[in-house]
């Protein structure tokens, strides 16, 4: 897959600031929605290669999900 784990605030923030879209998948590794979700997010990477795909663990980036409000 295409989706790039992002582990900082800045890490994402250069992301966001890149002129290719992106598309951010704020996950949890407790949720069974997550959990499902996840294969198809990846898969959707591998299919649209002019979009960037993030994921963000909520609890490993707990100041990141405040700051974008999930």
């Amino acid at each position: 897959d295409n989706v790039i784990d992002i582990t900082t605030m800045d890490m994402f923030d250069e992301y966001k600031k890149a002129a290719i879209p992106s598309i951010s998948f704020f996950t949890s590794k407790k949720s069974d929605s997550c959990r499902k979700i996840s294969p198809l997010f990846s898969h959707f990477s591998t299919m649209v290669p002019t979009v960037t795909f993030l994921k963000v663990d909520i609890a490993d980036n707990e100041a990141l999900s405040k700051v974008e409000k999930v």
